[in-house]
């Protein structure tokens, strides 16, 4: 007798070689066709969640892709922009730079003109006080002397006492006057003219009054007239060298001076 649960037993259902338990897979997916809900279920049975869902997260990124290479267009936009900015502003910047080199040019030779015209007008103002000195000696130096003729060139060229180059030094001076002090003393007169005086303006004064005095065997007084009032340290060398010092707004000296006797 045979065993019904015998897998080898055609009546057994679960043989599978019994026709009765076959899946009709045509009829199956027949029936899926017209079946959305079931076509849903068999989805979920077979793919499980994760890949039912990896549809909407591949969506999602495409999305984000897509509106991350908007962003950077817009970002690439907006370097091109920057790009082309900066190389306006680098091209007006070299042209400023460039203006600014010829203004500092320019400037540089307005400053150089400028000194040159001070330098020149300084000149010109020196010159006018050594004139006006020359033609009326007693308005500047009358405070000291009673009268003053100029020493002419011709006159100096005779003094015997003097060599060639001593002679040029002492006609150097600004004036040399004959003069006649208050006393009533005969002397020569050496004077240096500046529209500023300084130290070399004293010490001039001082050596061609020395010449003058060792040629000629006369007494002989150096001046230094200034235009402005000299700084302290000038008057101050004038005093300790004995060389008379005007300042041509002040009616006295600001340094009396000292004769050279021969």
């Amino acid at each position: 007798m045979s065993n019904p649960n015998d897998p080898g037993n055609p009546g057994n259902p679960g043989n599978p070689g019994n026709p009765s338990d076959r899946v009709d897979i045509d009829a199956v997916i027949r029936a899926l066709e017209h079946d959305e809900v079931a076509r849903a279920k068999l989805r979920a049975v077979l793919l499980g969640e994760e890949l039912l869902a990896l549809p909407q997260a591949v969506a999602k990124l495409s999305a984000q892709v897509a509106e991350l290479a908007r962003q950077v267009s817009g970002l690439t936009r907006q370097v091109t922009k920057l790009n082309a900015m900066m190389e306006r502003y680098e091209a007006r910047f070299d042209r400023i730079e460039t203006r600014l080199d010829h203004i500092e040019a320019d400037v540089s030779v307005l400053k150089t003109d400028v000194s040159v015209l001070k330098t020149d007008v300084g000149d010109l103002k020196g010159t006018d006080l050594e004139r006006r000195v020359r033609e009326h000696p007693k308005r500047y130096l009358g405070a000291l002397l009673r009268s003053a003729r100029l020493f002419d060139i011709d006159e100096a060229a005779n003094v015997e006492g003097l060599h060639a180059d001593e002679l040029v030094e002492v006609l150097r001076a600004d004036a040399v006057f004959e003069a006649v002090d208050r006393s009533g003393e005969e002397l020569f007169v050496v004077v240096e003219i500046s529209w500023n005086a300084h130290k070399d303006d004293i010490s001039r004064a001082l050596d061609r009054a020395r010449l003058l005095s060792r040629a000629t065997g006369s007494p002989v007084l150096p001046l230094v007239v200034s235009a402005s009032m000299p700084a302290e340290v000038v008057v101050a060398s004038a005093a300790e060298s004995g060389v008379g010092l005007f300042c041509t707004d002040r009616p006295q000296p600001l340094v009396p001076g000292l004769r050279i006797a021969a």
